[in-house]
């Protein structure tokens, strides 16, 4: 044990050789002094209280010889770490890793039969209902558009309003026909005076072509 300490202990190793001779020291004078106690009272008749004496200062150098050990030796209290260590992540922490397994592998069961089931039953009852409307809204769609193609037979206030509008058109045409005709016959009647005036003045000036 001493080795122990001095190996993983180097910077305590002068305080602990310090302590451990102090200890050796008074182990061996408590010895010497037992010794010296039986060879002085074995000569006065006193056996049985030399002997006692002994035995309770050997008790008492065993003790001391002990107490480095009692004070150096941690195995009690590291053995004592250790299990609850052990006990904190080995055993409680298993049982609750154990739990949290149970407990997902429930889930997860749950899930697998019981709400799979459910979501492909409704999914099949949904997607059933979406389809049929779907088809619905395409045979209407089909519906309009056929509606669509039929030609229509316009009614009689359209036909008058339709014939009414080409009257009007036609008059306006021929309104504007005429009026380019006026502006012609306009322009021969002015070209016909601008050139009488200007060969009456080529005879009043005698100007010859």
């Amino acid at each position: 044990m001493y080795y122990f300490w001095l190996k993983y202990f180097p910077q305590n190793t002068i305080m602990i050789r310090y302590i451990l001779n102090i200890f050796d020291n008074l182990a061996y004078h408590l010895w010497s002094h037992n010794v010296l106690i039986s060879l002085t009272h074995s000569h006065d008749g006193k056996e049985n209280r030399v002997f006692w004496g002994k035995i309770m200062i050997s008790q008492v150098g065993r003790e001391l010889y002990k107490v480095p050990h009692r004070i150096l030796d941690h195995r009690v209290f590291v053995n004592g770490e250790i299990e609850a260590f052990l006990d904190n992540f080995e055993v409680q922490r298993n049982d609750s890793e154990v739990e949290t397994l149970f407990q997902v592998t429930e889930t997860v069961g749950s899930l697998k039969y019981d709400l799979s089931d459910r979501c492909i039953a409704l999914g099949n009852q949904n997607l059933s209902q979406l389809s049929t409307e779907v088809n619905t809204l395409l045979a209407s769609v089909e519906t309009l558009l056929e509606k669509a193609k039929v030609e229509r037979v316009p009614s009689t206030r359209l036909q008058e309003a339709r014939r009414a509008r080409e009257q009007r058109k036609a008059e306006f045409l021929n309104n504007l026909q005429h009026g380019y005709q006026r502006i012609d016959n306009s322009f021969e009647e002015k070209e016909e005076e601008i050139a009488e005036l200007y060969s009456d003045l080529q005879l009043k000036l005698n100007i010859t072509k």
